[in-house]
């Protein structure tokens, strides 16, 4: 798959079709980090909780939330079995629903630029394993992400070669 396009969405949508294969959640989503802030890109399950209009603007500051400061500083994946016992866990309204999670950075030469999520609606629907499995898909949408933004500046050099003999031939 992740050779077969370099058409990031493209490749993020099936990274989460096979998640659900291996993992049982009721809600995926992949978030990117830009300017301090994690923003649901792509994500699967939305519709049944009504949120699925709402979902691609959804997006949280990174340092209020503990499960992501604890991805970013261990590089791993982490569970929570149940949010409402969780001293860490931020209980946002509308939220109610998601009563334990399973995430996984997204690293990129080092840095954590984004994260794999999993929510369930019942708790300990998640453990360890499957904190392990979303880190192996982790690393594949690193490497979706590394693949499109190669190919994008690839795109881009060679829209500004054509600019610039398009100048010099006239």
């Amino acid at each position: 798959i992740l050779s077969s396009s370099l058409e990031l969405d493209q490749v993020l949508d099936h990274i989460l079709d096979r998640i659900k294969n291996v993992i049982l959640g009721d809600t995926f989503n992949i978030m990117l980090i830009e300017g301090g802030m994690a923003r649901v890109v792509r994500w699967h399950g939305y519709e049944d909780i009504e949120l699925a209009d709402s979902i691609n603007a959804y997006s949280l500051d990174i340092k209020e939330y503990g499960s992501f400061k604890t991805m970013r500083s261990t590089g791993k994946g982490m569970f929570i079995m149940d949010t409402q016992e969780d001293s860490h866990w931020v209980l946002r309204d509308g939220w109610e629903w998601l009563r334990s999670y399973v995430g996984a950075p997204i690293s990129v030469g080092g840095e954590i630029v984004g994260f794999i999520n999993i929510n369930g609606k019942q708790p300990n629907m998640f453990n360890a394993t499957d904190a392990r499995y979303l880190e192996v898909f982790a690393y594949h949408a690193a490497t979706a992400l590394q693949n499109a933004r190669l190919y994008r500046r690839i795109s881009d050099s060679l829209a500004e070669k054509e600019v610039l003999l398009k100048e010099i031939h006239h």
